[in-house]
């Protein structure tokens, strides 16, 4: 009965572990594309 829970949570929270995944996926791309560009210096 445990293991049928368990199963059942996992199986609910799937799409936010894959939406957090791609999200990683994606903030690192962003940051792979942007590497070249230095903030701008302070005054």
């Amino acid at each position: 009965m445990l293991a049928g829970a368990l199963f059942q949570a996992g199986f609910e929270a799937w799409p936010l572990i894959l939406c957090g995944a791609l999200k990683i996926l994606y903030d690192f791309a962003l940051l792979w594309a942007f590497r070249h560009i230095k903030p701008p210096e302070e005054r």
